[in-house]
């Protein structure tokens, strides 16, 4: 095989190949192949083409080396590997395009479920505002429907008290306290103790149980009005029970002061006599009486009366007596 390219005097051709690769060179037909390739041909260095290259070792020059030849073989047909690989490439392009595709898909699945999401929990919050007003407004309404209902208790309660207490009052013992009809004109007589006629009746429905009486006789002058206190020595007269339209006659008498009991009863003086007549001083009678009703209510009824005994007008303070007359409403 001939090789292209000048040395000194050819002499080259009977050198040894250090690198082994002179008999690589490639042959004009292999030139011929590659140009005609429709790839761009890799063409070996030519020896002579390459610059010589000189070395250095001490003074001495090293000839210059046969550059490396390429052989390039091209092919336009792939194996089985290659066209495998190649469509193991193209699945798994395709497999990519499909999983970014199914990806979007599932990005856009999960945002309108998240909006959806979003929006029930807004109307979810909507709905908890609204029933917390709502819940506000019905305690507000449960508060004033019980109040309402309270209110119609009480009036309940209130209506049956008033029907029990109009027909406890309309049945029960009502006691009355007045001076004796039988003994209309009163006179008095020196030497003789001052005593005043009183009738205790029941004018109610039911009996009275547990009457008792308290009465306190004064002779006041015409300026002074009644005392109406009951001092330690006053007349206490117990009847026990009265029914309707029973009474008992009784005298409110005129007791010493200094002596306890209807026992010593004081006489009427000459001056007392004479004072009542002109005016100058008169007459005043209080009592109270208490019982009990059928139904257990402890009542009470107060009583006063005056008397003057003087045939000419006069003035007396006896506003107060007149006052004191009363009785319990229950």
């Amino acid at each position: 095989m001939n090789q292209e390219g000048g040395g000194k005097n050819g002499s080259e051709e009977s050198k040894p190949d250090p690198l082994g690769i002179a008999g690589n060179r490639a042959s004009d037909s292999d030139v011929s192949r590659v140009e005609s390739s429709a790839h761009p041909p890799i063409i070996a260095p030519d020896k002579n083409l390459s610059p010589k290259i000189p070395y250095a070792k001490g003074k001495k020059e090293i000839k210059e080396r046969n550059p490396l030849l390429v052989r390039v073989i091209e092919d336009d047909d792939l194996d089985a590997f290659e066209r495998k690989t190649l469509k193991y490439a193209k699945a798994g392009f395709a497999v990519g395009v499909v999983t970014i595709v199914l990806a979007g898909l599932t990005a856009l699945i999960f945002y309108g479920q998240f909006k959806e999401a979003a929006s029930q929990t807004d109307l979810l919050q909507i709905a908890a505002k609204q029933a917390r007003r709502g819940s506000v407004a019905a305690g507000l309404r449960a508060q004033q429907e019980i109040a309402v209902l309270q209110a119609q208790a009480t009036a309940a309660q209130d209506s049956v008290k008033a029907i029990q207490r109009q027909m406890r009052q309309d049945q029960r013992a009502w006691i009355k306290m007045a001076p004796n009809p039988k003994d209309e004109k009163l006179t008095l007589t020196k030497g003789i103790s001052v005593k005043y006629p009183i009738r205790v009746t029941n004018i109610g429905k039911t009996p009275a149980k547990n009457v008792e009486v308290h009465l306190v006789a004064e002779i006041l002058r015409s300026t002074e009005g009644a005392s109406l206190r009951y001092k330690k020595n006053h007349e206490r007269v117990v009847i026990g029970i009265l029914f309707p339209s029973d009474f008992d006659d009784m005298d409110a008498f005129l007791l010493n002061p200094d002596k306890p009991g209807i026992s010593d009863l004081p006489l009427l003086q000459h001056s007392q006599l004479e004072s009542l007549k002109d005016g100058s001083t008169y007459l005043v009678i209080f009592g109270t009486a208490k019982f009990v009703d059928v139904f257990g209510t402890h009542h009470w009824v107060r009583f006063c009366t005056w008397h003057n005994f003087s045939a000419q007008p006069g003035t007396y303070h006896a506003q107060a007596c007149t006052r004191y007359n009363s009785a319990d409403n229950d």
